[in-house]
């Protein structure tokens, strides 16, 4: 009988609160904020490897706590 290998893809996201100007300063500032998420490692998953996981990537910025509508969002 054959076997077959499968590659597994997980996301997962985080929100950073950050004190900012603007956006972009936001953007900026939110790697060097204490509570930004390390990378995922390997042995995540017990026995199975796991390929690097990479940088996180903003997705949309929100202003104030108000979550309704972000004031920029990744468009690609």
């Amino acid at each position: 009988m054959p076997t077959y290998t499968v590659h597994l893809l997980q996301t997962i996201s985080t929100a950073v609160e950050v004190e900012a100007d603007n956006v972009d300063d936001a953007l900026e500032k939110v790697y060097d904020s204490p509570d930004m998420p390390g990378p995922i490692t390997h042995g995540a998953f017990g026995r199975a490897s796991v390929d690097e996981a990479g940088e996180w990537t903003p997705v949309s910025v929100y202003q104030d706590g108000n979550y309704d509508k972000p004031v920029w969002e990744d468009r690609s």
